[in-house]
């Protein structure tokens, strides 16, 4: 399995049980994770409001703040940071509801770390392109790009070459079949410089 290192954030484990949270904290700092686990949601949220966390691991039944709780709280606070839910009490129902409400996955207990280590590494990637399309969403509108469509790579690749060319004097020739876009291509580039 290929590794995903968030570049910033902890990964935050909520689980009354010591036993599991420790466990999925070592095992996430043995693949160089930075973690942090609480044994109350209250304790995690409040850890929320003063760093930077890539992804929560929550238990679904605890007492106090509930899993159910905690996913809606940081639903509220800061929704792109995506949740996993982990729970002892493994439905179809009660994950299509937690799926629902806003966690990227569900792991039944128990569970191994390579399962575990898989579904963390899928969260963070797509935080990662979540985040990205989201910096691409408010470039494209800086820099005048809402008239273009796509976020693929292809398109990628373009709106990078526009910024690229955009701050030289140098003199740029764009080619591509009728109807591509060259004309909206010419505008940003000149918007960019």
């Amino acid at each position: 399995m290929e590794m995903f290192t968030p570049s910033t954030g902890e990964i935050v484990v909520i689980d009354d049980d010591v036993t599991i949270r420790e466990g999925v904290k070592r095992v996430l700092a043995g693949k160089g994770f930075a973690a942090e686990a609480f044994g109350r949601g209250q304790l995690a949220i409040e850890y929320l409001q003063k760093t930077q966390v890539s992804l929560f691991i929550s238990d679904l039944k605890m007492p106090g703040m509930s899993g159910h709780e905690v996913l809606r709280v940081i639903q509220e606070l800061q929704p792109e940071i995506p949740i996993i839910i982990i729970t002892g009490y493994s439905t179809v129902d009660t994950a299509v509801v937690v799926m629902k409400n806003g966690a990227v996955d569900y792991l039944a207990k128990p569970f191994t770390p390579d399962q575990l280590l898989e579904k963390v590494v899928f969260a963070l990637q797509e935080r990662s392109v979540n985040i990205d399309n989201i910096g691409l969403g408010k470039l494209k509108e800086d820099l005048g790009f809402d008239a273009f469509i796509g976020t693929s790579p292809e398109m990628q690749k373009v709106y990078q070459r526009i910024l690229q060319v955009g701050g030289t004097d140098s003199t740029v020739l764009i080619t591509g079949e009728s109807g591509t876009g060259k004309e909206l291509v010419a505008k940003a580039i000149h918007r960019a410089g």
